[in-house]
C-alpha cells in the first residue's frame, strides 16, 4: 500500500480543478453565444447584416 497523501490528495484537488475548469469553459461558452446572439439583434436593428454573416460573406 502506498502512502497517504499528506495535501488532502492530489487526485481529488486534480478533479475539482477540471470540474472547475469544465464550468468555468461552460460559462465562456455561455456568454460567447449570448454576445453573438445580442450582436445579431444590434444589426438587425441597425438594418445592417449580422457579423458573423458578415464574415461568412467575406464583408468583415
Amino acid at each position: 500500500m502506498g502512502e497517504p497523501d499528506k495535501d488532502g490528495g492530489l487526485r481529488a484537488q486534480s478533479e475539482r480543478a477540471r470540474a472547475d475548469f469544465q464550468t468555468a469553459a461552460d460559462d465562456v461558452l455561455a456568454l460567447l453565444e449570448q454576445a453573438r446572439e445580442h450582436a445579431g439583434l444590434l444589426a438587425a436593428h441597425e438594418g445592417e447584416p449580422a457579423p458573423l454573416r458578415r464574415a461568412e460573406d467575406g464583408r468583415a
